[in-house]
């Protein structure tokens, strides 16, 4: 069994109409933590407490074979952070960063009060952001001034969360 830390992310498509659905029924399991709704190519991300790499793999196929699941890519995370005192902002987002210099950009991420929680994960994407802004504009101009500009950041993909 692979091993993992903390919780790990599933980034979910739901089919028209079936949110409150989804969000309602993933709630209800004991291994989800949180949903997020997204706005975006992903209609929302699930924290889910479950360490072992082949138990999450088997969790997502159950939400993939749920009919309100189009889609879902599971984000296995191994090292985590979270900020102590993340700061009040009204609008949160997800950002998935690709870098060719893993260890420096999780490390320069720590600086920015923007940042409240990061892993690092295997797939795609070698981090996930969740950060927060007083506004949408500050967000994306934080992802397109600071995130893009990190050295080894070759490609992100950013999430507004409307709500939590």
């Amino acid at each position: 069994m692979t091993h993992m830390e903390g919780n790990s992310l599933l980034f979910l498509k739901i089919r028209s109409g079936s949110i409150d659905e989804a969000a309602s029924d993933l709630r209800s399991r004991p291994e989800v933590t949180q949903v997020y709704p997204l706005l975006g190519h992903w209609d929302m991300v699930v924290s889910v407490n479950i360490p072992e790499y082949e138990s999450l793999r088997g969790f997502t196929d159950q939400v993939e074979e749920k009919p309100y699941c189009e889609r879902a890519s599971f984000y296995p995370c191994f090292e985590q952070w979270t900020r102590e005192t993340p700061s009040e902002a009204p609008i949160t987002g997800w950002a998935m960063i690709r870098t060719t210099k893993t260890e420096e950009t999780f490390k320069r991420l720590q600086e920015y009060e923007q940042v409240y929680w990061m892993t690092q994960t295997g797939g795609d994407y070698n981090i996930v952001v969740h950060m927060g802004a007083r506004e949408l504009n500050d967000l994306s101009t934080f992802i397109t001034s600071e995130i893009h500009n990190i050295p080894g950041v070759t490609r992100t993909e950013t999430y507004p969360s409307p709500s939590e």
